[in-house]
């Protein structure tokens, strides 16, 4: 992925890409810094999306926006790239490795599965599904909330999606024994979580429930969280993100909020709270456009077709109302807009991609391994194949201990297992997961050069003064299990994630 960002003069709006955002006052007087920060997440879109954007739609939104603003070309999403890691780095500033949260769906060794009620008995280990299947129904656009008159009567849906999640559904607390809430699951607070904490109101919609998680641990910190279900049945009766149309009425709804909350009233327009501190969107009619193969996204040579080219006008239209209606309230001149993409799209070049379907390989794996592990026979516990092949492993031996001179210290390990390669956005990702460390495997052009991770490091991690592997971290990054646990090493390309770790702790 890359992302975009600009930052206008005090005269209007102004945007710059990150959220630890300056004041677009002139000079360095407090009073002048803004008072709101409206982040926009394009989902899907490149950074040559953009160039290419600009350079042929010079009265555009988007063309005004990069005139008259900073526009950062150099930014990278989180590994894997996604929407649920790439939303979590944004409002985090951390990695997955920071945050725990790797993908939407999630393998958490600390946790029980979903529906345990004997927690004294219970064997941990749990999936962690943070999608459209943990609502209390799927197949409506308020997540089941139970409203008449959809979907144009979506803007009466809550603005706390916890309520209607499906306790059922969610992995279970073996501390409490009570079902773990998409925002505890994470593992830091947000940037909603400070600006909540000041006093100040904060907003963001986006397209699942499951997005309850961008408050942060440890309680609501979005006042308005509007999350109407974009996988359920739209009036053409596939979901929203199986048509180009449907998808950008589905935006829509999510703009109209936006409005709303720039004229001081909440996402439905009846209540008055005033005008949130940071709010904002996601748009998905880009990045569904790009993948629709109706849509066939690029052509041979690079540029959007017709579809995506549409999908881009209807985004940089809608980015415009937003404009004008800050203008409208006098808040151009106090507004930083924070324009960026949590993630990019598979390659602009469909034939750069190489899929491979994972389901021989978890197979062999497994059944290599319990050839000789009769005490563990399953070693991959849970595995996701989608922006990246990514495996949390089960391996009963004991944790070595750090070596003395803090450097990580190797296990014995049997032979390499197997080894797959993914492409997720224009640039490509390999990985090789290994069970045992070995020799680095060799670079070349075909094969990025590799980083060995390692999280047993006498090294403590960021805001914590001890030592401590984390549960959840799965192997494409070398991590530990919990303790009485060994792991198997691996070796991956990481690309950085769009901020610091951890910033907001």
């Amino acid at each position: 992925m890359s992302s975009m960002g600009y930052r206008l003069a005090a005269a209007g709006a102004c945007a710059v890409m990150g959220l630890a955002v300056a004041g677009c006052g002139s000079g360095g007087d407090a009073a002048q810094h803004d008072q709101h920060v409206l982040l926009l997440s394009i989902d899907g879109m490149h950074e040559s999306d953009l160039a290419d954007y600009v350079a042929a739609h010079q009265d555009s939104t988007l063309a005004k926006l990069a005139a008259r603003g900073a526009h950062y070309t150099n930014a990278q999403a989180p590994a894997p790239a996604d929407s649920f890691p790439g939303m979590v780095a944004l409002l985090t500033g951390g990695s997955p490795k920071t945050t725990g949260v790797y993908y939407d769906d999630t393998w958490a060794r600390d946790l029980l599965p979903a529906g345990t009620k004997d927690c004294a008995t219970a064997k941990k280990g749990a999936q962690v599904a943070l999608t459209e299947e943990i609502d209390k129904d799927t197949d409506q656009l308020d997540g089941g909330q139970g409203l008449s008159g959809l979907p144009n009567g979506i803007a009466a849906m809550t603005g706390d999606p916890s309520a209607v999640l499906d306790p059922a559904k969610l992995p279970v607390d073996p501390a409490t024994c009570k079902p773990i809430s998409p925002s505890d699951y994470l593992k830091v607070n947000t940037v909603f979580s400070v600006v909540h904490e000041a006093g100040q109101r904060t907003a963001w919609s986006d397209k699942h429930p499951a997005y309850q998680i961008v408050n942060g641990k440890g309680g609501r910190s979005v006042d308005d969280l509007f999350t109407p279900e974009i996988d359920s049945k739209s009036p053409k009766g596939p979901a929203w993100s199986k048509d180009v149309d449907a998808v950008k009425q589905y935006d829509t709804y999510k703009a109209d909020a936006i409005v709303n909350e720039i004229g001081g009233k909440d996402h439905s327009g009846t209540q008055s709270p005033g005008v949130p501190a940071v709010f904002g969107m996601n748009f998905q009619a880009v990045s569904v456009t790009q993948k629709l193969p109706v849509s066939k996204g690029y052509g041979a040579d690079g540029k959007p077709g017709a579809p995506l080219a549409a999908s881009l006008d209807f985004v940089d239209q809608q980015i415009g109302r937003f404009v004008a209606a800050l203008d409208k309230a006098g808040l151009g001149d106090k507004t930083t807009i924070v324009v960026t993409a949590k993630h990019g799209q598979s390659p602009i070049e469909p034939d750069a991609l190489t899929r491979v379907d994972d389901k021989p390989i978890v197979d062999a794996v497994n059944k290599e391994w319990a050839a000789t592990h009769p005490q563990t026979p399953k070693l991959i516990e849970h595995s996701i194949d989608d922006a990246a092949l990514v495996w949390w492993l089960a391996d009963a031996r004991p944790r070595p201990p750090p070596s003395r001179s803090g450097r990580c210290s190797r296990p014995t390990a049997p032979a390499p297992i197997s080894t797959a390669t993914r492409s997720r956005s224009r640039r490509r990702a390999w990985t090789r997961v290994r069970s045992s460390p070995g020799p680095r495997p060799p670079s070349s052009s075909a094969r990025p050069p590799m980083t060995l991770g390692c999280r047993t490091c006498s090294r403590a991690p960021l805001g914590r003064s001890t030592p401590r592997a984390s549960p959840r971290s799965p192997s494409t990054v070398a991590t530990a299990p919990t303790t009485g646990m060994s792991r198997c090493w691996s070796w991956a390309r990481v690309s950085p994630s769009t901020m610091s770790p951890n910033r907001f702790r």
